[in-house]
């Protein structure tokens, strides 16, 4: 048997206590051991020569695979510093392929993108995304998720018949119709829907209902798929962190 342990994280950027939440990152994250961590929202400042992603990295021994996205002013400590929100793909293996795909947007959110990487596994190529979708709640922002779920899902289709695994904060549940295009696929493996479908059913980050780790096997495989969601945000202090979002933690074996 092989496992792979999975990890989706959205990292807040640089909100809430961020010195405090970076340094509990640096120490919790390592302790896990995950095989893949798929990060959203990692802060970037270069002027500042803060690197969250890459800091993360090299505390975990892991290769970093970015998605450079979202460059604008933020205020950093009071100051305003040119920045960016990044995803980002940790891995133990340095992977064989990398693509950025642009997804469609809403001109009051900022680019969207799904972060792709193919990584050797058990003598095949696995396909692993990393994305994060609108988080617009009205019409339109569900529209467009909508959209940015049938750009995942020809994704998904191009990639067929190899195993694809996609993580991410897709700011909907799994029950949600703006997800229909992504959670109503064939090759979505079973227990890996029935566990994303199990999670608390609020709007809301703090309970993992919006993140979310896929399994999407080839026809002749069989998985087993654990769901867990770790490190959550603290009730009484959620400036704390490590995050405002949990963590999601997926132990995927292959038989």
């Amino acid at each position: 048997m092989e496992r792979l342990r999975c990890l989706s994280f959205n990292l807040w950027k640089n909100e809430g206590r961020f010195e405090e939440r970076l340094e509990k990152l640096l120490k919790l994250l390592p302790e896990i051991d995950a095989d893949v961590i798929a990060l959203q929202e990692c802060f970037v400042a270069p002027d500042l020569k803060i690197d969250v992603a890459a800091s993360i990295a090299r505390a975990c021994g892991l290769h970093l695979t970015r998605g450079e996205l979202r460059e604008k002013t933020r205020v950093h400590n009071k100051q305003d510093t040119l920045s960016r929100s990044d995803m980002a793909i940790l891995s133990r293996a340095a992977p064989e392929t990398i693509e950025l795909i642009h997804l469609p947007v809403d001109s009051r959110d900022g680019e969207r993108a799904l972060l792709l990487i193919s990584l050797p596994f058990a003598n095949e190529l696995l396909h692993i995304g990393c994305t994060h979708l609108t988080h617009l709640r009205d019409a339109a922002g569900q529209r467009t998720r909508m959209a940015q779920a049938n750009a995942l899902a020809d994704m998904l289709s191009s990639r067929q018949p190899s195993t694809t695994i996609l993580l991410g904060d897709l700011n909907a549940r799994a029950g949600d119709v703006d997800l229909d295009p992504i959670m109503a696929r064939r090759r979505l493996h079973p227990v890996s829907a029935a566990l994303a479908v199990k999670a608390q059913c609020a709007i809301s980050p703090a309970d993992g209902s919006l993140d979310h780790i896929l399994l999407y096997s080839s026809y002749n495989e069989q998985w087993t798929v654990s769901r867990d969601v770790v490190l959550a945000p603290h009730d009484d202090d959620p400036d704390a962190g490590p995050s405002d979002h949990p963590a999601i933690l997926a132990d995927l074996v292959r038989a």
